[in-house]
């Protein structure tokens, strides 16, 4: 019985192997092996790195005496992409899993469904934490003096940090469960952690080598640190290195976690099938606001913009940057002072390029793209309800600009204050932007109307995989650069308050074109989707 719970978990785990949920199709031979491909090439890939890491650091830490500090390295930062990549996998299939009154509804021991989805949570673990184990492991064994005895010591090392994740993304995973079931807008805790998930690795990316100079520096003060801060991970080192004492107490703690995992996992399952969910506590009172259509229509725009991790982290990134941008350069004004000296810059011919770079984080704001393909299976309600296209168009052009508007004009004012350049500079860089960002929106809404994925099982599918998304975004960036083409041709002739305010005259005039279209033409498309 026990084969067979495991082998559903790892069917559950390799599922998207076999098939595309987003299309709900299951895939073919060529595009498994591709996928296949795919997954072993970025393994490769980053283990490479790792292992130039692995060995950049390793030797001069063994020759100078802090072997064990190499290994506790590598542990920390196993565990953490471990429990990282595992965590919500964790709270998923533990203590959130749909099956759980199923499988004791049959004759099946509690002990065995346990030891089932620990194995999953425990191989997923495993499949993130091996990009850096095996080289790093590699790295390690060539560089080994004392013999077999820590070999054998490694190995066991090796095995206790799997055993750790796993008993950790338990943890972690119940809380998680927690916080998730007082947490009403999940969405936004979603979006909050992957932002937070991608800041420190950049972070990281771009400090990497400073981190690891650092380190072999000064590795008495980074030991001490670790020592003091990550106990368990100190005596990991000293295991490997062929302490018995340290390989004991590893065991221990290891052990510790590993059953108290096991006995928050075995309430879980019991808890998670026996709970009435979707029952009400309390008396509650259903209000009904009244509204005008133009407020309704934008609203429910908003909330489907804010009920989705998906739509607000892929279509709402140039809200994020823009004013992070408009901040780091308030604050290093004298900085760029020195870039246009150095350049022999003018200033209007600053602000001018300062328009371009803002362009740029505009079209990372692609909300109108796949607006009209969202409504998928639900654009029937719209089609039963006495409402003109138009006004449909208008929500969404309105969720459109609320978003970008305000950061668009964030950045702006604070690089023309930076850059300080002519008075009519003041008026004409925040008007190109401000109608490049109208123009953004109606083209999106045009290309989705043209180009609608209404037939989609998930909201990934239209949200980063329409046509007209991509058009959005890449149009967006070659309207850009064929503007600064033709500055770059025309730049004897005009001068840049006089190409400004050409450009805002074609981008207008592309704006009323569009809404006519939107209007007439538009209108009729939208009846016969």
């Amino acid at each position: 019985m026990i084969k067979l719970l495991i082998k559903k978990q790892f069917m559950e785990v390799f599922s998207f192997l076999f098939r595309d949920k987003k299309k709900g199709k299951r895939r073919s031979s060529l595009s498994m092996a591709l996928l296949v491909a795919l997954y072993c090439l970025i393994f490769a890939s980053i283990s490479v790195l790792v292992y130039k890491g692995a060995e950049y650091l390793c030797a001069p830490l063994v020759s100078v005496g802090f072997a064990w500090l190499y290994i506790a390295l590598i542990s920390l930062v196993s565990v953490a992409i471990g429990i990282l990549g595992s965590v919500f996998a964790t709270y998923s299939s533990l203590y959130c899993a749909s099956d759980n009154d199923l499988l004791l509804s049959m004759p099946i021991p509690p002990r065995k469904i346990i030891i089932a989805r620990l194995s999953t949570v425990t191989l997923t673990a495993l499949m993130y934490q091996l990009v850096v184990l095996i080289p790093a492991t590699v790295v390690w064994l060539q560089n080994l003096k004392n013999g077999p005895i820590q070999v054998i010591f490694t190995l066991l090392v090796l095995f206790f940090i799997v055993l750790f994740t796993t008993a950790l993304s338990c943890l972690l995973g119940w809380g998680v469960a927690i916080a998730l079931i007082r947490v009403k807008r999940k969405n936004f805790v979603t979006v909050v952690a992957s932002l937070l998930f991608i800041a420190v690795y950049y972070y990281l990316y771009f400090n990497a080598y400073s981190i690891l100079q650092s380190i072999l520096k000064n590795p008495a003060n980074i030991g001490s640190k670790v020592k003091s801060i990550f106990f368990y991970f100190y005596h990991l080192g000293l295991a490997a290195d062929g302490k018995a004492i340290s390989l004991l107490f590893v065991f221990i703690i290891t052990a510790i976690l590993v059953v108290l995992a096991v006995w928050l996992a075995s309430r879980s399952l019991i808890s998670s099938a026996t709970i009435k969910k979707g029952t009400v506590k309390g008396k509650q009172k259903l209000i009904c606001k009244e509204r005008k259509l133009s407020s309704a229509l934008f609203l429910k725009e908003l909330k489907r913009f804010t009920g989705s991790a998906n739509y607000m982290l892929n279509c709402c990134l140039g809200t994020l940057f823009m004013p992070i941008i408009g901040v780091v350069l308030l604050f290093n004004g004298d900085f760029v002072d020195l870039i246009l000296s150095q350049l022999i810059l003018r200033r209007d011919t600053a602000a001018m390029f300062a328009c371009v770079m803002i362009s740029f984080m505009v079209c990372m704001n692609d909300i109108t793209a796949p607006s009209i393909s969202l409504e998928g299976k639900n654009l029937w309600i719209y089609k039963t309800l006495p409402i003109k296209a138009i006004d449909i168009f208008a929500a969404k052009i309105k969720l459109h600009l609320a978003l970008t508007i305000p950061p668009a004009m964030f950045v702006s004012i604070c690089a023309l204050a930076v850059l300080r350049p002519s008075a009519v500079m003041w008026v004409l860089a925040p008007l190109a932007v401000l109608l490049f960002v109208l123009l953004t929106a109606l083209a999106g809404l045009w290309l989705n109307l043209r180009a609608p994925k209404l037939d989609w099982t998930n909201d990934v599918v239209p949200i980063k995989q329409s046509a007209s998304v991509t058009i959005a975004m890449f149009g967006g960036w070659g309207t850009v650069i064929a503007l600064v083409v033709v500055y770059k041709l025309t730049a004897s002739i005009l001068s840049n308050a006089v190409f400004l305010a050409l450009s805002s005259a074609i981008l207008g005039a592309l704006c009323i074109a569009l809404i006519c279209w939107l209007k007439k033409r538009g209108a009729l498309v939208f009846a016969k989707l």
